[in-house]
């Protein structure tokens, strides 16, 4: 029932939805902190580096880098 749940609050399976709440929070610590990109990442809970480019880059268009640099 949990799934139904947030699929009709949210419109996304519970696993996009937990990994598009760490890209949210990923997004505000590249703004806020002077953190590294990989500090960043596994303080949001990816443990690989790759994959969390691949995924920042699939939900904001940009990698981790340029998205910092436009900041």
């Amino acid at each position: 029932q949990l799934r139904r749940i947030i699929y009709k609050a949210t419109g996304l399976s519970p696993h996009s939805c937990i990994v598009t709440l760490r890209i949210h929070k990923a997004k505000r610590e590249l703004f806020d902190s002077g953190k590294s990109i990989n500090t960043i990442a596994y303080d949001c809970g990816f443990s690989d580096l790759h994959f969390f480019c691949f995924i920042f880059k699939k939900n904001t268009g940009f990698t981790p880098r340029e998205y910092k640099q436009t900041l």
